[in-house]
């Protein structure tokens, strides 16, 4: 009975030292940065619903677009380190945009794209 019970005991041990030696894969942050914002109007005021699109040949998939929130805000995670153009439109404002915004790991980088307004008339 107890050299059953030893067994036991020892197969436990086993599957243990099993389960502790398996390497648990570990999400590294190294290298990845999120740029992120605020899209605001000419007095500063927070602009929803603005179109941000994010460039740069470091985007595997190709260019990413997003809308800002209620507060104007923008945020895109998991990135690359590297430089990005950030392009904003919206509907009764002028394109704008920003060019080479270098990214850095643990910068958190976070820019502020202020846009104007169109002329009335078609600005003639």
């Amino acid at each position: 009975m107890a050299s059953a019970r030893r067994r036991q005991v020892i197969g436990l041990g086993l599957a243990a030292a099993v389960v502790l030696a398996v390497p648990v894969p570990r999400v590294s942050a190294e290298g990845e940065v999120t740029l992120g914002g605020r899209v605001v109007d000419s007095d500063g005021a927070p602009l929803s619903d603005a179109r941000v699109t994010i460039v740069s040949p470091a985007l595997p998939d190709g260019d990413v677009t997003l809308a800002t929130d209620g507060a104007g805000a923008f945020r895109l995670a998991a990135l690359e380190a590297g430089l990005y153009d950030v392009l904003v439109e919206r509907t009764g404002f002028r394109p704008a945009e920003l060019r080479d915004v270098s990214v850095r790991p643990g910068t958190g980088d976070r820019v502020v794209i202020r846009m104007e307004p169109e002329a009335a008339g078609g600005g003639y």
